[in-house]
C-alpha cells in the first residue's frame, strides 16, 4: 500500500485516481472464501492503544446480536467466527477472521450488532471504543481506505451467500461450498475435513439434510470419503455468461418468471438466469 500523508496535509480530490492504489481482487465472487484483510502492522498498533488486550478462551461468544455497538473488537491472536442464530441453537456462519483483522466495524450507523461473534481458539482481543475509532477513520486515510474495501467485500460476499441460499438447492450449495473450500487450499480436488454439522452451518441446512445429500452425491459418483476428508471427484460446471446485449432481455423474462415461463431461447428458471449474470 502507498505511504499514508500525514492527517493534516492536503488532499488533492483526484489524488486517489492519480495514485491508482492497489485493490485486493478476487478471483470469482465467493460466499465461504475470501482473501485475508488484515490491517498493516502501523494500524494495528495504533488501534491496539486505544483498548486493553485480553485474553478470550476458544468457543467463547463474545458479541451478540441485539449489542449496543459501543466498540469494536480487534484481533491480536487467535481467530473469529462471525454467525446469525435462532432460539434453537441453528447457526447460519458468515465468515471467519485472523489475527490482524477486526469484528464489529458495522457501528457506523448506531444500530444494534447484526452478527454474533465466537472465538475459534484462545484469542487475544482488544476492544476498542466506538468514538475512539470513529476518530481514527476521520484523522487516518488509510484506516478509511481498508474499513470501505472491506465493506464492498462483504457486501459481495453476503449478497452471493443471499443468492445461493434463495436461488439454489442445498445439494448445489453444499458442492459449492466444498469446492471453495478446497479451493481455498490451492487445489479444488483436495479433500475438505468438516463435519457434516459445520456444512449446514455453512449451506443453511440441518445436519440431517447435509447427510443425506452427501449420500446421493457419493452414490452419484460426485464425491468420495477419504481419510483426508471429502473431495469432490465431479467438479460443478463453469458458470456460463450470456452476451451483455442480452442481458436486458434476459432480466425481463426473469421478472416475469413468477407469471409465465421463460422462452426456450433463454434459461428456463430465475435461477438459472441468476446463474448467468452472478
Amino acid at each position: 500500500m502507498n505511504a499514508v500523508p500525514d492527517s493534516h496535509e492536503q488532499i488533492h480530490p483526484d489524488r486517489l485516481a492519480i495514485e491508482k492504489v492497489p485493490a485486493v481482487r478476487m478471483r470469482a465472487v465467493t460466499a465461504h472464501s475470501r482473501p485475508r484483510w488484515a490491517l498493516s502492522p502501523r494500524l494495528v498498533e495504533h488501534l491496539s492503544s486505544m483498548g486493553k488486550p485480553r485474553t478470550v478462551q476458544a468457543g467463547t461468544v463474545f458479541g451478540q446480536e441485539g449489542d449496543p455497538p459501543d466498540h469494536i473488537h480487534l484481533i491480536l491472536s487467535g481467530g473469529v467466527r462471525g454467525f446469525v442464530g435462532d432460539d434453537n441453537g441453528r447457526r447460519l456462519v458468515l465468515g471467519e477472521l485472523a489475527a490482524g483483522e477486526y469484528c464489529g466495524e458495522m457501528l457506523f450507523d448506531g444500530f444494534a450488532r447484526c452478527i454474533s461473534t465466537v472465538t475459534l481458539a484462545t484469542s487475544s482481543l482488544v476492544a476498542v471504543p466506538r468514538h475512539a475509532f470513529m476518530h481514527a477513520m476521520a484523522t487516518d486515510l488509510e484506516l478509511q481506505l481498508h474499513v470501505m474495501r472491506k465493506l464492498a467485500m462483504r457486501v459481495i460476499t453476503s449478497t452471493e451467500l443471499v443468492r445461493r441460499l434463495a436461488l439454489t438447492d442445498v445439494r448445489d450449495r453444499v458442492q459449492q461450498f466444498l469446492l471453495e473450500a478446497a479451493s481455498a487450499e490451492g487445489n479444488p480436488r483436495a479433500p475438505v475435513n468438516v463435519s457434516q454439522q459445520a456444512i449446514g452451518d455453512r449451506v443453511g441446512a440441518t445436519r440431517s439434510m447435509v447427510n443425506r445429500v452427501l449420500k446421493a452425491m457419493t452414490a452419484d459418483g460426485d464425491l468420495e470419503h477419504t481419510p483426508g476428508g471429502i473431495a469432490l471427484k465431479r467438479l460443478p460446471a463453469p458458470i456460463a455468461r450470456p452476451p451483455a446485449g442480452d442481458l436486458r432481455s434476459m432480466e425481463t423474462c426473469c421478472l416475469r418468471a413468477c407469471a409465465m415461463p421463460c422462452s426456450p431461447s433463454l434459461p428456463n428458471s430465475s435461477r438459472n438466469y441468476a446463474r448467468w449474470v452472478a
